[in-house]
């Protein structure tokens, strides 16, 4: 698996190490701090999605009772 594949079938792995002889991963995603801010506060999410990327702020701004503030810190303006 890749990115949250791997997350997924490490999560697995460790649940059920009696079911699993091996894994192949690539691109693993953790979900650390690192990869987070990356992705969803300081645009990563762009080069691989433009689309999803500018739908994600259009609707945070749109929601948003103070833009100015929010967009600077997105993720947890989408949380709100």
């Amino acid at each position: 698996g890749g990115s949250w594949g791997s997350t997924l079938a490490l999560a697995y792995a460790q649940a059920h190490p009696d079911r699993c002889e091996a894994l192949l991963l690539r691109g693993v995603f953790l979900f650390g701090p690192d990869e987070v801010q990356y992705l969803f506060t300081e645009g990563g999410t762009y080069g691989q999605n433009p689309q999803a990327w500018e739908e994600y702020r259009r609707f945070i701004r749109e929601t948003s009772d103070d833009w100015a503030r929010e967009s600077t810190n997105l993720l947890g303006a989408y949380w709100q």
